[in-house]
């Protein structure tokens, strides 16, 4: 979908739900610092109509 300082974010689809997914991947490890962030303010939020689902982060 898109790539920038911050890594690449890439549109797939689950294979169990059937749904449309963004696939995020920090570039390094500065990044993943403030990708942990980013993940944690998106499990705070979860369930406003503003802000997309989180399903989840794997390694």
């Amino acid at each position: 979908i898109n790539s920038g300082g911050s890594g690449v974010i890439y549109k797939s689809e689950c294979k169990y739900c059937k749904i449309t997914i963004a696939l995020k991947r920090p570039k390094d490890c500065l990044q993943n610092q403030n990708f942990n962030s980013e993940v944690e303010i998106l499990r705070n939020v979860q369930g406003h109509p503003n802000i997309i689902a989180f399903y989840g982060v794997t390694k």
